[in-house]
């Protein structure tokens, strides 16, 4: 009895924390008026003062990630990982580079993001093969298309 209890309690979770359909939901009303608050941007390390509080919140969920997935400091730590220790400074400032356009590009509201969950996927994806392989030289290849994908897709 208490199991499909629980399943529901999680569902119903699941659902108030990532919303219906999508692996994120925002309240566009929030977005366009009161959720403006620098104060709670403050202290973040994250954030812009130009940026709703509802998109911080996602921001800050892509980054740190939550109980279902793992954030871009994850990736982040596992992608270093393929390189050698002289190496992994440099990658990591150009990775919290990406990782940064990519957030907050992916934080904005539904209606006008330019990456959206699917992309998220698929270069998620793509990082873990080549981080399968071991070599650094398949794991910058990579990096390197991702960039260029976000260059695009952002209009640089």
């Amino acid at each position: 009895m208490a199991k499909p209890i629980l399943s529901c309690l999680a569902v119903c979770c699941l659902l108030t924390l990532v919303g219906p359909g999508s692996l994120r939901a925002t309240d566009n009303a929030s977005a366009r008026t009161g959720g403006r608050t620098p104060e709670l941007r403050q202290g973040t390390g994250y954030w812009s003062p130009s940026y709703s509080s509802d998109e911080e919140k996602w921001y800050r969920v892509f980054q740190e990630g939550n109980f279902l997935i793992g954030g871009w400091q994850d990736i982040m730590r596992d992608v270093l990982q393929v390189f050698p220790p002289e190496e992994q400074p440099r990658q990591r400032d150009r990775l919290a580079v990406l990782g940064e356009r990519i957030g907050r590009e992916w934080a904005r509201d539904n209606d006008i993001r330019r990456i959206d969950d699917g992309k998220l996927r698929h270069w998620g994806s793509l990082l873990r093969q080549a981080g399968r392989k071991k070599a650094p030289e398949v794991m910058l290849a990579t990096i390197h298309r991702i960039d260029q994908e976000v260059n695009h897709l952002l209009g640089r």
